[in-house]
């Protein structure tokens, strides 16, 4: 279990909720919002048969201070009066819910101890892919992403297991590292989210597995540490320089036309994916006091980091374990890199 991120969810239905940007081209999706107590945050989902789901997210810790809370009859509040009075600390949702809005009784449920890992996600005749080697967080909805993620890493390893190309030990263990970088860089990006909701304090050092961490963010480490820093030895600092990087990935204020903008100004190879990682500090010295430049150049980098994640055809391009995936229909399998396929690599992550 990830003690940082040991959450309680709470959520219950809903008939007759106004649906959030009502006649855009946002019609219908989903709202979400951090609870003003800043314990948690909110989601607001249209369903299909015309109800509402409402859910709240908080850690285990601010749940149970709530439920504690005697009330003015003397009792503590049930789960329903205890769900109902997260509603005063959204205030977007609660005028989604207006005036109209009721509850469908019996429908609250309630949900904890889900963001976990298991041991390993490999072994002999089998690979753990999706919910069941690991989940981090509702917060984003990485769940069907990191599943396709460990589904193309198994089936990758699993071809190359039968076709001899590795032997199974190092087919496992290559699958074992896809999906514990899959699922770091993730936790770091819901970790950068939490924490600017002022919800992060409590330790996440312990949920960090050092070696998935640095090969994880093994394109960052040269330009956000710097080529001198060899420490292996995962500091609190690390971890929280790292959690101010990825909580671009998600910035909500990067549109289209700010890249747009962005690409006019200073040119399309700062945006493309192929393109190197930039480092903070440079995209800073770049483009001065541009803040929109920077923060567009910020996600771009995050997006670089991801990319392999991002898109199935990436897997193939960098090196693992001293393999590269090969991702083609019907050679689907795990290449020996050469040495100097390594060095260059290497040199380009630098």
């Amino acid at each position: 279990m990830r003690e940082s991120l040991r959450n309680t969810a709470v959520w219950g239905y809903w008939k007759d909720v106004k649906r959030y940007a009502e006649g855009t081209k946002k019609a219908n999706s989903g709202w979400f919002e951090a609870l003003t107590d800043e314990t948690g945050w909110s989601w607001t989902i249209p369903r299909h048969n015309g109800t509402t789901s409402i859910g709240f997210v908080m850690h285990q810790n601010a749940s149970n201070t709530k439920k504690g809370t005697v009330m003015a009859d003397g009792k503590k509040p049930t789960l329903t009066e205890h769900y109902l009075d997260q509603l005063q600390f959204v205030p977007g949702a609660k005028e989604l819910v207006g005036e109209n809005g009721k509850m469908i009784p019996g429908s609250i449920k309630s949900a904890a101890d889900y963001s976990y890992s298991a041991s390993r996600y490999s072994g002999d005749h089998f690979r753990i892919v999706g919910d069941a080697a690991n989940f981090v967080d509702p917060f984003f909805s990485s769940g069907v992403h990191i599943a396709m993620t460990g589904a193309l890493s198994a089936a990758l390893t699993i071809c190359a297991s039968i076709k001899s190309e590795v032997a199974e030990e190092t087919a496992q263990e290559w699958h074992d590292t896809k999906v514990g970088i899959a699922h770091t860089r993730f936790l770091f990006v819901v970790l950068g989210a939490y924490q600017k909701m002022h919800l992060q304090a409590y330790p996440i050092l312990s949920d960090v597995n050092a070696k998935n961490f640095d090969e994880a963010f093994k394109m960052f480490r040269p330009v956000i540490y710097g080529l001198a820093d060899s420490s292996k030895e995962l500091t609190d600092a690390k971890v929280q320089e790292m959690m101010d990087t990825c909580r671009s990935f998600f910035d909500p204020y990067v549109n289209e036309e700010h890249v747009k903008a962005v690409r006019q100004r200073y040119g399309t190879e700062v945006i493309q994916m192929e393109s190197p990682v930039l480092g903070r500090q440079k995209i800073k010295d770049l483009v001065k006091d541009d803040a929109d430049a920077e923060r567009v150049l910020n996600k771009y980098d995050v997006l670089r980091v991801f990319s392999d994640d991002v898109e199935a055809t990436h897997m193939g391009r960098d090196p693992l374990l001293g393999y590269i995936a090969t991702v083609k229909r019907g050679e689907l399998g795990l290449t020996k890199v050469v040495a100097e396929e390594v060095r260059v690599s290497d040199a380009q992550a630098k």
